[in-house]
């Protein structure tokens, strides 16, 4: 029997989603160990949800669903027909619980990471907004996708046809758009204002755009999403594809800035031991330091605090001036590892530290 292409782009979505999210635990638990912030914790249910709607999925295509069934064609069903699509209808409810709960994972990720760059008073609250927000946005979507169709035993049953909004989920499908999109747009808007302040090399710039143009693929594959859904009844495949590129790029742009430095490091070194220079490298850059960021002091904490808050107010980009920079260092009688292009936020294992370099 041969193997669908959705198949195919969704085993390979799986299993890359997998690596970089067991990758980026790693990253953070060689810096931290095992005191982990709410992020991490978060990509490991991440894992374990990845994992479990990947196999919820599969019984769907084989033993269909409630779409495209109307009260002639559910007189016509053998019993075993029947039986099928009530598999496929429980499958498509425990589907869309995990589906929400995952692309909400992600989102915490997200906002702890915020958490733990921000500074400015403002912008914590900003975060703090968009965390409430996305929190009322979850535990209301789970309640229309418990309570649109009630008995709840209606959302498999065949004969009588339960009507459209049971058998289509057109309420779940608007509540999710709604949800989805707005507090993405929130998560985004977060760091902004930073990258419209700050001045910056071009190519950090341009990183920081791609970083940011995923975010805004998560937004737009969830608009198709909806879309196919309400327009499409037949095309369960076509949905479900779409929304397992939108998680898979919201695994990617949630993990980018853990791994991002990490990465770029490891080429570092690399380029070093081929040029015969691994040591040296390290020993000016501070290229062996653990990926993620590194422990400071309480005095160095302080002076690069002062920094940022004569700066912008919530972080600062060092473009320039590193004879400033390294006189700054020298009275701290401290070294400060460089940092690579990918790094242009550097996430301190142990405390609130945002440093854009």
């Amino acid at each position: 029997m041969p193997v669908s292409p959705y198949a195919t782009e969704a085993w390979t979505e799986y299993v890359l989603g997998i690596c970089v999210l067991v990758a980026r635990i790693l990253c953070r638990t060689s810096v931290v160990g095992m005191n982990w912030d709410g992020d991490d914790y978060f990509a490991f249910l991440a894992i374990i949800l990845w994992t479990r709607g990947e196999r919820t999925d599969r019984p769907i295509g084989t033993h269909g669903s409630l779409k495209g069934l109307h009260e002639h064609k559910a007189l016509t069903l053998t019993d075993e027909e029947r039986h099928n699509i009530a598999i496929g209808a429980k499958c498509i409810l425990a589907g869309w619980c995990i589906y929400v709960s995952l692309i909400w994972a992600l989102k915490a990720c997200m906002l702890f990471l915020y958490g733990r760059l921000t500074l400015d008073l403002k912008q914590r609250h900003m975060v703090k907004i968009t965390a409430v927000a996305c929190v009322a946005a979850y535990i209301s979507l789970i309640a229309v996708i418990g309570s649109h169709c009630t008995p709840i035993q209606r959302k498999w049953q065949i004969h009588p046809y339960p009507g459209d909004a049971c058998a289509r989920g057109t309420p779940m499908h608007y509540a999710l758009f709604v949800t989805n999109v707005s507090t993405d747009l929130m998560i985004l808007a977060v760091p902004l204002p930073l990258l419209w302040k700050v001045q910056m090399p071009w190519h950090r710039q341009l990183l920081c755009g791609i970083w940011l143009c995923t975010g805004g693929f998560v937004v737009i594959a969830a608009v198709f999403r909806c879309i196919i859904c309400l327009l499409n009844d037949n095309k369960a495949n076509m949905a479900l594809i779409w929304s397992l590129r939108e998680t898979f790029v919201g695994i990617i742009a949630t993990n980018i800035p853990i791994l991002g430095p990490w990465i770029a490091r490891a080429v570092h070194n690399l380029r070093g031991i081929h040029s015969g220079g691994g040591s040296k490298t390290s020993d000016a850059g501070g290229l062996s330091d653990p990926p993620g960021g590194h422990r400071l002091s309480r005095l160095e904490r302080r002076a690069k605090e002062n920094r940022i808050r004569r700066g912008l107010g919530w972080t600062t980009i060092r473009s320039g001036s590193h004879d400033r920079i390294a006189k700054e260092e020298l009275e701290l009688q401290s070294k400060s590892p460089s940092q690579s292009d990918w790094s242009g936020i550097t996430v301190s294992g142990t405390g609130s530290s945002g440093l854009v370099h």
